[in-house]
């Protein structure tokens, strides 16, 4: 007869899988992070918080409307190291983090008097969670994963130290930590001092937030309110609260599950569950409502600057991630309630959990390869384009574009490209005449609303799903485009050319031909029916313009000339 394990052995077993399930999240997270670059918000940190002479915006001034400084010495710290060439060194602290919010999950439940079992189910599914992937695999959303694993330390350390000033003092600094990465820090606080109240008594609530709250305050008067807030015109829009903190949380824990429709359910059983289900801790319990409290507060936070943007912007994978793992306490008594349920031999029971779970991470993997290729096609190759535009800035001339990438890279400016800081940060590796034409595809060439100063376009062609309907005026054209992707063609002359077009298109897309070479696409948002000015300046090349919707083109290819409408 086999023995049974002693609390220490058990302990051990369950100590074991944990550490090689985070182990194994953790390759996987590294071997996606390993294909990807920098992308949106990063360039602010990397480019206008002090990297860069001249361009410090300062170490406690808001990124939107948030308190950065902690993401911001980190990435001073990292880009002084690595500069610009490597993604993972930055990717690595978000995955640790991650990582680590995994296992203290763990450990407070344990120490809380979870079984081991369901606390252990909750961190791996924490771990695994692929629905998540912007928040553990975008190296800037460390802002976000950090906050709640520093709230999860607070926790422990109110654990080791109850009562005490030195638990107060512990807890204080982890959560004056968490207000130093993002807004996520004022939730995270929230569910520390939830949690206290519910174990401790108001008294040593109000004591662990204090003071923490009255940092944040001091920041906020000094600096944070120079932040850009939501101002909505239509003050109507927060009548749309109700449905997009519902929408946000429903889409949340859908994801987790990866069925279609499950979310509603799911989210009322993990709701109620902590406050039904009686044979459970008193801390485990407090942790639960303390979480489901906290995942609330945080879309009714979120909804305040973000609800004018849409309700399903609600729906977005670094807010799922936020309340899974605010959730994950309450998921833990619901499979504790399960566990206690089951009948049968108990390896039965150990092999529907395998199963169930090899499903879950097979899932999750899915859902993180799809946002690597996701990431890739919003940005393609841009470390080489990069390189491209590096390769091309010279003295000879103004560019025409100075920012290149303004949709998704926004902060992004050949000024600062041209900085000896980034020059040294992104060594320039041989040159092709791909990488020097990608450049010159970014900068060379131009859309816009205003002139570029250069000649008129002598040599516009039509080309597939163009058909010319009359003149527009005076030197103008008028073109009936059949579907998208219609296209313009127009070769350069060494001085440079631009036409004006007006048309139904929401967004434009410019490429570059030479010597059998062809750039990739570069898609620009415009302005449906306004004068818009293209114009390229790249000897020998040919500039292609298509858009994206059928309907009315008016060209004119004097520079000076506005197409009528």
């Amino acid at each position: 007869m086999a023995r049974r394990l002693t609390p220490a052995g058990e302990g051990r077993l369950y100590a074991a899988v944990l550490l090689t399930g985070l182990a194994v999240a953790g390759a996987i997270l590294v071997t996606f992070a390993r294909r990807l670059y920098f992308f949106g918000d990063d360039w602010a940190f990397l480019l206008t918080r002090g990297s860069v002479e001249g361009t410090d915006l300062d170490l406690f001034a808001p990124h939107n409307e948030h308190w950065t400084t902690l993401p911001i010495l980190l990435y001073r710290g990292l880009f002084a190291v690595f500069g610009l060439d490597q993604y993972l060194p930055y990717a690595l602290p978000v995955i640790l983090a991650h990582l680590a919010l995994s296992a203290l999950t763990y450990v407070v439940l344990v120490r809380l008097g979870s079984h081991r079992g369901p606390a252990l189910v909750a961190a791996l599914a924490l771990a695994f969670f692929g629905g998540g992937a912007d928040n553990t695999l975008w190296d800037f959303q460390i802002a976000f994963v950090a906050p709640l694993m520093f709230a999860m330390s607070a926790v422990l350390a109110w654990l080791r130290f109850p009562a005490s000033v030195k638990g107060v003092v512990v807890a204080g600094v982890c959560l004056v930590l968490a207000l130093m990465c993002s807004g996520v820090g004022i939730a995270s606080v929230v569910l520390v001092v939830v949690f206290v109240a519910l174990t401790n008594g108001i008294r040593s609530a109000i004591a662990v937030g204090a003071g923490p709250t009255l940092v944040f305050l001091g920041w906020y008067a000094a600096i944070g309110h120079t932040a850009a807030s939501a101002s909505f015109a239509d003050k109507e829009v927060y009548l749309q609260v109700p449905s997009y903190v519902w929408t946000g949380l429903v889409a949340s824990v859908e994801r987790a599950s990866g069925i279609d429709g499950s979310g509603p359910v799911l989210l009322v059983v993990l709701v109620v569950t902590p406050f039904v289900i009686r044979d459970v801790s008193p801390g485990v319990r407090a942790l639960a409502i303390a979480g489901v409290a906290t995942a609330l507060f945080q879309f009714l936070l979120q909804a305040w600057s973000r609800v004018g943007m849409g309700v399903e912007q609600a729906t977005e994978e670094r807010y799922a991630y936020l309340t899974v793992a605010l959730l994950l306490p309450s998921f833990a008594v619901a499979c504790g309630w399960l566990r206690g349920r089951l009948q049968g031999p108990g390896w039965v029971a150990a092999l529907l959990a395998t199963l169930v779970g090899l499903g879950y991470v097979v899932q999750g993997i899915g859902l993180q390869h799809a946002f690597v290729e996701s990431r890739l096609d919003l940005a393609p190759d841009l470390q080489r384009q990069l390189r491209g535009i590096q390769a091309v800035i010279t003295d000879d001339g103004p560019v025409l574009t100075e920012q290149p990438f303004p949709t998704y890279q926004p902060d992004i400016t050949v000024a600062l490209l041209d900085s000896p800081e980034a020059r040294a940060a992104l060594p320039p590796n041989p040159v092709s005449g791909r990488t020097e034409l990608e450049g010159q595809s970014l900068v060379n060439v131009g859309v816009g609303g205003t002139s570029f100063g250069l000649p008129e376009a002598r040599d516009l062609r039509t080309g597939r799903g163009l058909v010319a309907s009359g003149d527009a005026g005076p030197d103008c054209e008028r073109y009936v485009a059949s579907g998208r992707g219609a296209v313009f063609e127009l070769d350069s002359p060494a001085d440079g050319s631009q036409f004006t077009l007006t048309g139904d298109a929401n967004f434009v897309t410019t490429q570059l031909l030479r010597d059998g070479v062809r750039t990739l696409p570069h898609v620009q948002r415009v302005t449906p029916g306004q004068p818009l000015y293209i114009a390229v300046r790249v000897p020998d090349a040919t500039l292609r313009v298509s858009f994206d919707k059928a309907g009315a083109y008016t060209v004119c290819p004097t520079p000076d000339t506005a197409p009528v409408s």
